[in-house]
């Protein structure tokens, strides 16, 4: 992966007297993510340093500190009921040798790809799609993981193979999944709300076309929330089982009129692959135009598509409890939350007029708000960050 620019000019340096910086792992466009060692525990952290705070002023700046850091905390109580989404360590502020101010997160170090980057390569080399027990069962996890921040009445807002991490062999039985981002859309959207009136206004917080929801597209559809992440786990599932983007690979504009027409569902069948009547039911409520036609949880979508499949649902394994997030053990899992989750194709890098995973800001279709930096070549097959 080409290594990325320094914008904050962190590396080399030692952030709160303990985070050693050593390199830029990726860039986009709300924030930048550091590869970092833990100077007491000698092992790797990524720090997820976010831009677009240096104009404002300090009572600007204390409200939105006071929302980054419950975003922190969000997360951190999140992933110490569930091993599916990424671990926040630290969250605090600092300010630039330029001048800038920067809030920032410490989270856990990830060694894997995305299931971005395993759907393309599984594509490349020619394996099947997954079968529709093989796909949920994949999935469990990270239907679990949203199931359970919808009860906290907490939604991603942004999900997507390229925000799934994957450890270990996708097709193994070894392997982990985690869901990364989890927070980050929530508190750009808050932060625009409370910029006062004449204040310097943050950019409206993105969102991937290609896993967009209606109401993502056009506020006309109704407004954002746990059901938009049903939409978009429902289109994850389907291009398991379809070996493909079920919305199309088209510019924006383009997603925009397949997510919106409710003659166009992007069901399994819609695809060609063969599912019963009571699980192709399941797949048109989740990806039903208006959101108050779906399933209003991802909870209530598994339980009811593991009923249509005649499954029980698996319980997630116990996790030991936490007391602290900053004594993890220092042998555990590596995992970070990064802009540079997406990887893809070369093709796709180039085709920058379709953008078909770039996030966008809404309702600036088919301007790009991107907020993941792509790594190209072998790194598209394999990122560590």
């Amino acid at each position: 992966m080409a290594k990325s620019l320094d914008p904050f000019g962190l590396v080399g340096s030692t952030i709160a007297g303990r985070y050693a910086v050593e390199e830029v792992i990726g860039e986009g466009g709300f924030s930048v993510v550091y590869r970092a060692r833990h100077t007491l525990w000698n092992h790797p952290v990524a720090i997820k340093a976010f831009r677009g705070f240096q104009a404002l002023d300090s009572d600007a700046r204390d409200v939105l500190l006071r929302a980054f850091v419950q975003e922190g905390a969000i997360l951190a109580a999140l992933s110490e009921r569930t091993t599916a989404i990424v671990q926040a360590r630290d969250t605090a502020t600092l300010v630039t040798r330029g001048g800038d101010w920067v809030p920032y997160l410490v989270l856990e170090w990830l060694d894997g790809e995305t299931l971005e980057a395993v759907l393309w390569h599984e594509r490349r080399v020619g394996l099947p799609p997954r079968a529709l027990n093989e796909a949920v069962a994949f999935l469990e996890p990270i239907a679990q993981a949203l199931a359970l921040a919808h009860t906290k009445g907490i939604c991603h807002r942004d999900l997507k193979p390229g925000n799934i991490f994957v450890l270990g062999e996708a097709r193994g039985e070894d392997r982990v999944l985690k869901v990364l981002d989890f927070g980050t859309a929530s508190f750009f959207s808050d932060a625009q709300r409370t910029m006062a009136e004449g204040r310097p206004a943050l950019r409206p917080c993105g969102f991937t076309p290609l896993y967009g929801a209606p109401e993502q597209f056009s506020a006309s559809h109704g407004v954002t929330g746990p059901w938009t992440d049903v939409f978009a786990l429902a289109l994850i599932l389907v291009e398991l089982l379809a070996g493909c983007e079920p919305m199309g690979d088209g510019p924006p504009a383009e997603l925009a009129r397949v997510a919106t027409d409710p003659r166009r569902r992007p069901t399994p069948r819609a695809l060609a692959r063969p599912v019963s009547d009571a699980v192709e039911s399941v797949f048109l409520r989740a990806l039903a135009v208006f959101p108050a036609e779906r399933w209003q949880t991802v909870g209530s979508f598994w339980r009811a598509l593991h009923q249509a499949m005649g499954s029980a649902i698996r319980e997630p394994a116990p996790t030991a409890p936490q007391r602290s997030i900053r004594v993890a053990p220092a042998a555990a899992i590596a995992i970070a939350l990064t802009v540079a989750a997406s990887a893809t194709s070369d093709h796709r890098i180039g085709r920058v007029t379709a953008l078909p995973r770039r996030s966008v800001a809404p309702d600036r279709l088919p301007a790009a708000a991107t907020d993941e930096a792509r790594p190209s070549g072998s790194a598209a097959r394999r990122a560590r960050w």
